[in-house]
């Protein structure tokens, strides 16, 4: 059983939804701008949540994915801006691009250790935000990931990651200290640009590509440890 794209779309009264045990697919855009809805239940034999799903839900308010679940399209809870509890089953390898991007309730969520892959923008800005645990099997933080996660500020990453990158803390007001995996390769262009309260940070030996504007608008950047192995500091990486 499958739900097509579009289903539901603009469905701004629906309030309630009973799916099927026998569903395996829901499509692109199916419940998308369903401002009413509140909760729905996904059936333990889901396979496919297509692209846009559940976009701009304005009042769902829950959600758990199954671990029948093995294939997520881009920005499914995108806007979604009541949603406070998010429920990940373990065998999820991947948070698509812009997953939760705009969920301004979300404050926490647990992220399973089977988690692989988190997509650019997945979690930007989201406004309540306050702490997050990477997992070791993650080594890529992609494009503006926490970008305005404004209250953000306990981050602990996982020992497994190798690169930051493009704006993924950009403008995290809350973050004062972040400590960086002895792996980590890459940090990309305002990786923490106009990160308030980042008050010092420690570059791991290991890095071979610091990029542009790193730390710029760091206002409250005090104490900075580099490394002995580093030949050379991207332009303004510390400007401001």
């Amino acid at each position: 059983t499958s739900i097509e794209s579009h289903t539901f779309y603009n469905c701004s009264n629906l309030s309630e939804i009973t799916l099927p045990d026998t569903l395996e697919s829901i499509g692109e855009y199916a419940f998308y701008n369903c401002d009413s809805l509140k909760e729905v239940i996904l059936p333990e034999n889901l396979k496919t949540i297509s692209a846009y799903a559940f976009d701009d839900c304005g009042a769902l308010t829950d959600i758990a994915i199954p671990a029948s679940v093995t294939e997520l399209g881009n920005c499914i809870f995108m806007g979604c801006k009541a949603l406070e509890n998010v429920t990940l089953s373990s065998g999820i390898s991947a948070i698509p691009e812009g997953m939760f991007c705009n969920c301004s309730a979300l404050s926490g969520i647990i992220l399973p250790e089977t988690l692989a892959t988190i997509g650019a923008y997945a979690f930007d800005n989201c406004i309540a935000l306050k702490n997050i645990v990477i997992p070791a099997g993650v080594n890529d933080l992609g494009r503006y990931i926490f970008r305005d996660c404004k209250v953000l500020e306990d981050v602990t990453l996982g020992d497994g990651l190798t690169i930051i990158s493009e704006g993924a803390f950009y403008n995290c007001d809350a973050l004062k200290e972040i400590m960086l995996p002895d792996r980590l390769t890459t940090i990309g262009a305002q990786a923490f640009g106009s990160c308030d309260a980042l008050a010092r940070i420690a570059i791991p030996g290991s890095i071979q590509s610091l990029e542009k504007k790193i730390f710029m608008n760091c206002v409250a950047l005090k104490e900075v440890t580099l490394p002995d192995g580093l030949t050379a500091l991207p332009e303004s990486a510390f400007s401001n």
